[in-house]
């Protein structure tokens, strides 16, 4: 049953011999976790550097050997492995992990900034600033490239029509649309890119995590900070870890580790949120992966092990990932050359680059979607 869903996935979304290194050093103890390190070392032939000749260029003979969604693990390979080892590649990455601080203290100051300018407005934060600002115990070793939020959707409509008046709008969506397909909008706040987001699934975005009373948990009251409590959090992870990206999104996995690590996770209620949102196949993929990296109860394994999802994750799947990274059997010329025009579709970085292509796309599935929801 394992196999038959790894099978099925593009390779993009398994770790790959170095990014399990990477994710071995960053998440094990200690002492095995070295050895670990030193299988990376081997694997990227940095045994033998002669430190001595590299000038000050040391980490950058390692960074320049990871892809960019592998590299995003320095900071916690360091903080796990810096007090157990002298070797001068290991601390070479000091110098990232406090770049990292230092711009993830810059974005939180620019949510207390927008949480000043916006009083009143529920802000929840997402992803990397949740991790690094309250399930994990320093915030220097989760990477974040910009900041995402989550607002309650009886909110969001006057708080997008400020915000269109304020700041540069980066990815288009519609007023009228918020609770149909799109799902956030990109502005870049103070030379920042914010997400504002008033649903967390890609897949599902009229689905409404604030619906439930137990989802949020305070982070600062006076200034109306929230994050998702642990088992929201953690399936969020999940479900938008396994969402196909140009650069590898592995971190999911490091995220659902700090969360289990510092909360408990009522993993029954995982399973009914994947239910009711619809996203039973991407919980269950990531529950497969996640259980080569962190213990995961017995019954949860044994509910995974009964269900046939090969079918519907074969159904899903199509709409989340690359083509050329994907391959079924029997699968005709028009549902490859169907599934690829979808992904151009969902595809936000294509949309950037190829604005008239994405549009000329866009207009059938717009059409479709103002039908299903016109009609149905």
């Amino acid at each position: 049953m394992k196999q038959d869903i790894l099978n099925s996935l593009p390779k993009s979304m398994i770790p790959n011999q170095v990014q399990h290194y990477l994710l071995m050093a960053a998440m094990t103890e200690p002492k095995q976790a070295i050895a670990y390190w030193e299988q990376l070392k081997e694997c990227l032939g940095l045994v033998d550097l002669n430190y001595n000749e590299l000038d000050g260029t040391t980490l950058s003979h390692l960074y320049d050997k990871l892809d960019p969604g592998a590299s995003r693990l320095l900071p916690m390979v360091y903080k796990n492995l810096k007090d157990f080892t002298d070797d001068v590649l290991l601390h070479s990455i000091k110098s990232y992990y406090r770049y990292t601080w230092a711009r993830n203290q810059y974005f939180y100051d620019q949510v207390l900034r927008f949480a000043k300018d916006n009083q009143g407005i529920d802000i929840i934060l997402l992803k990397g600033l949740s991790s690094a600002f309250y399930y994990a115990d320093d915030s220097a070793i989760r990477v974040t490239e910009d900041i995402d939020i989550l607002i309650r959707r009886e909110q969001i409509k006057p708080l997008l029509k400020k915000l269109d008046k304020l700041y540069v709008l980066k990815e288009q969506y519609k007023l009228t649309r918020i609770t149909g397909s799109t799902h956030s909008a990109t502005f870049i706040y103070n030379k920042t890119e914010l997400d504002v987001h008033w649903g967390i699934l890609h897949k599902n975005p009229s689905w409404d995590v604030c619906q439930y009373p137990d989802s949020l948990i305070t982070l600062d009251k006076e200034k109306n900070l929230f994050v998702l409590s642990p088992t929201y959090a953690f399936f969020h992870s999940m479900a938008h870890g396994i969402m196909p990206n140009n650069i590898s999104t592995i971190r999911w996995i490091i995220d659902c580790s700090i969360i289990a690590k510092s909360h408990p996770i009522d993993w029954d209620l995982l399973v009914s949120l994947a239910k009711q949102s619809g996203h039973l196949d991407s919980v269950l993929i990531a529950i497969t992966l996640l259980n080569s990296y962190m213990q995961i109860p017995a019954h949860i394994l044994a509910h995974v092990a009964k269900l046939d999802v090969s079918i519907s994750i074969k159904n899903k799947v199509k709409s989340w990932n690359k083509i050329k990274d994907f391959e079924l059997p029997n699968r005709s010329f028009a549902t490859k050359v169907s599934d690829m025009l979808e992904f151009i579709y969902l595809d936000y970085k294509t949309r950037y680059k190829f604005p008239l292509l994405h549009y000329v796309i866009k207009l059938p599935f717009e059409l479709g979607n103002y039908i299903l929801n016109r009609w149905f």
